[in-house]
């Protein structure tokens, strides 16, 4: 359970998802969507900014896969 919490996300990743993040916010509380696309919009952006700050992604655990820093071997 403790690898699906090991940072495998790089800066420019965590960057990206918060920014996507922002956007889908800004969408689901202008208005200009319907309740339902609204509401999965925010959704994705609560797990996309609480994966950014966290630095981990699951789904990217779970593949084995990572674009974090490389251990050092």
């Amino acid at each position: 359970m403790n690898a699906f919490f090991t940072k495998n996300m790089s800066r420019a990743d965590r960057v990206f998802r918060f920014g996507l993040a922002i956007v889908f916010l800004a969408l689901a509380f202008s208005g200009a969507t319907g309740s339902l696309l609204a509401l999965g919009l925010g959704t994705l952006a609560v797990i996309l900014i609480v994966t950014s700050v966290a630095g981990s992604c699951p789904i990217y655990s779970a593949m084995g896969r990572g674009n974090g820093p490389r251990p050092v071997t």
